[in-house]
């Protein structure tokens, strides 16, 4: 987990991309870009708690410790790989290209916070 400077403001539990300026970061909206997730506890997640542009906010890179908890803005099953939609919430991909932030631990529907796995990488095309 590293802390990086919220330049927009991010919702917790939802993708972030890096921001304009090195170690800050903005809202993800699209599979587009590497993304992460912003740390929160889970009641933090449920509760739709915020960090405002200025502050330190603490992103998952890779595997933590911890359990990361998501929110979701759609169903996803045990195991998909996870990516923003428009709100920063997370969805299934399957889409070769795409950029995603975390693997579902839990099968979940739009709205529901689970925990994930902080794995972020993009999908491609395997190799015969």
């Amino acid at each position: 987990m590293f802390a990086r400077l919220v330049q927009t403001a991010v919702t917790v539990g939802c993708a972030c991309i890096r921001g304009a300026t090195d170690r800050s970061i903005v809202p993800a909206s699209a599979a587009t870009s590497p993304c992460y997730i912003v740390f929160g506890e889970e009641t933090d997640v449920a509760a739709g708690a915020t960090k405002a542009a200025g502050v330190m906010a603490d992103v998952c890179y890779l595997e933590d410790e911890r359990e990361v908890y998501v929110k979701l803005g759609g169903a996803v099953t045990e195991g998909d790989k996870l990516t923003a939609t428009t709100d920063g919430s997370l969805i299934t991909t399957t889409t070769i290209g795409d950029y995603y932030a975390c693997i579902a631990a839990l099968s979940g529907a739009s709205g529901d916070v689970i925990p994930a796995i902080a794995v972020p990488g993009r999908l491609y095309r395997p190799t015969a």
